[in-house]
């Protein structure tokens, strides 16, 4: 090679260039890191209807034991679901039902006997 050769293309190789040494190429910079997709966790929606559809008492209790499953799903997966407070208003709605239906189980068992005829004297 000519010494102008040289002095224009220094980026190529010759046989004396170390391998090692690598050109400097400018950095790739990015505006911002892409955040994992997200999804909702299914079990987290189907406490949250299950808790509006009441079921006669049946509907709340699944709906507290899957929202309660759903949360710790949603905590373990790290970031990459999210229905949380999907599933924690299913649990509370869940209660409340739960509570209504044994009210209402309740107030039937106080009224029933008494409607027809009763055991009284």
């Amino acid at each position: 090679m000519s010494d102008a050769s040289q002095e224009q293309g220094s980026w190529q190789t010759d046989g004396d260039h170390d391998p090692d040494e690598a050109p400097l190429l400018p950095e790739r910079h990015t505006l911002s890191p892409v955040p994992p997709a997200q999804r909702i966790n299914e079990l987290a929606i189907a406490s949250f209807v299950l808790s509006l559809s009441w079921l006669a008492g049946v509907g709340s209790l699944l709906a507290i034991i899957f929202g309660l499953i759903a949360r710790r799903q949603i905590i373990r997966a790290g970031g990459t679901q999210n229905g949380g407070g999907l599933a924690y208003a299913a649990v509370i709605i869940g209660v409340f039902g739960l509570i209504g239906f044994v009210a209402f189980v309740g107030l039937v068992a106080a009224i029933a006997p008494h409607r027809h005829g009763g055991y009284g004297p």
